[in-house]
């Protein structure tokens, strides 16, 4: 073993955790604190921001069971470590790895949940509740398998329980790892159909588009995550010091899940920044830039939600034209009453556009009252 100041340093991967691990969490907790202060002030709060916020809850719990681990010797070579403190960290480690499991099933859960609310549809609606089907059953019997890794559970953490039967843990959590991956590739392009299908601008369906794609630099994660799984499989003896790494993308995929789950609700804030001009939008007959998608439940085109709308800054009247004739919705009318109306009475004739005005802020008073 080396010796001098340098090796001391080494001794322990433990510090380099410990801070990504509070500053991924402290990150999240930004977002989502933003991202619920924004439903707050619209009063348009959703199950995927109950959801999302129950992931944040769990990412937290996630991130002070490995800084408790850390510091019962968790980062440091086993042979460093007595056997309480071995005991104490892989305890910590053991209550991690539930947490973790529950924050990517509840952020998995949170992103469908937004394309079901932000694009109504029948074929959204089937494969959405069809993924939810298989994310949430599949994630809760991995919860319990990670529970009863070991009979009795204890052994998991306490060595000295010479009676325990364990499951194969590198296969277990190999599997976990590729299935993981494979629900965030399914989830991914979950809503490219729908917006492919929108008659828009290039730059605008394009943007549309990356809003809802930015998952995929957690599948990235993801598997760089089983990547480094698999690499520290060969050290398990020593695993309070080979496991730091796969700990660490760990950490690194659960916090940024929950960002990227946040960044298409608090894109409007960021063009709030410019507050000189204010963004309406007037909805009447088609022409070729229409804003609208296929709604399979009906035969003719329909409009993405008013959850979306509002999010891309219709704040205040939306006036549909069909029909049926106009009529103008104010912002105290909830998104799936306002889509369920446009379904049932059919006032919409097919077709919808949406156009861009830009009004001066002191206005902004007078434009409602001309609407």
């Amino acid at each position: 073993m080396a010796t001098g100041p340098e090796a001391v340093v080494s001794l322990s991967r433990g510090p380099q955790l410990f801070v990504t691990s509070v500053a991924m969490v402290v990150l999240a907790g930004i977002f989502v604190v933003s991202r619920l202060a924004i439903r707050g002030w619209t009063r348009k709060f959703g199950w995927d921001d109950y959801t999302i916020g129950a992931s944040l809850v769990f990412s937290i719990a996630l991130t002070t069971a490995i800084c408790i681990s850390v510091d019962k010797g968790y980062g440091q070579h086993r042979e460093d470590l007595t056997e309480r403190a071995l005991e104490a960290a892989s305890k910590w480690y053991y209550i991690a790895q539930v947490a973790y499991k529950a924050e990517i099933c509840l952020t998995k859960v949170s992103v469908i949940c937004c394309y079901l609310r932000v694009f109504p549809g029948r074929n959204i609606e089937r494969l959405g509740y069809g993924l939810l089907v298989i994310v949430v059953p599949w994630s809760l019997g991995s919860i319990v398998a990670t529970v009863l890794q070991c009979i009795p559970p204890a052994a998991s953490w306490d060595k000295s329980i010479k009676k325990a039967h364990c499951i194969n843990s590198n296969a277990f959590w190999e599997a976990y790892g590729v299935i993981n991956i494979l629900t965030d590739i399914a989830i991914l392009v979950l809503p490219v159909r729908d917006i492919a299908k929108l008659q828009m601008r290039l730059r605008d369906k394009a943007g549309l588009l990356v809003a809802f794609m930015l998952g995929a630099f957690v599948t990235v994660t993801s598997i760089v995550r089983v990547i480094a799984v698999a690499s520290s499989e060969t050290n398990k003896q020593d695993f309070t010091w080979a496991f730091v790494p796969r700990s660490t993308w760990t950490l690194i995929e659960a916090n940024t899940g929950i960002i990227c789950a946040c960044l298409p609700v608090l894109r409007k804030p960021v063009f709030d920044f410019f507050p000189c001009t204010t963004h309406k939008r007037v909805s009447y007959g088609a022409t070729s830039d229409s804003r609208y998608f296929t709604n399979d439940s009906s035969p003719g085109p329909q409009p993405l939600s008013q959850h979306w709308l509002e999010s891309e800054g219709v704040t205040n009247q939306s006036v549909f034209a069909g029909k049926g004739g106009w009529r103008t919705y104010g912002r105290d009318i909830g998104e799936e009453e306002i889509m369920q109306r446009q379904l049932e009475n059919n006032t919409l004739g097919g077709i919808v556009r949406m156009v861009d005005i830009k009004v001066p802020s002191h206005l902004d008073g007078v434009e409602r009252r001309g609407l």
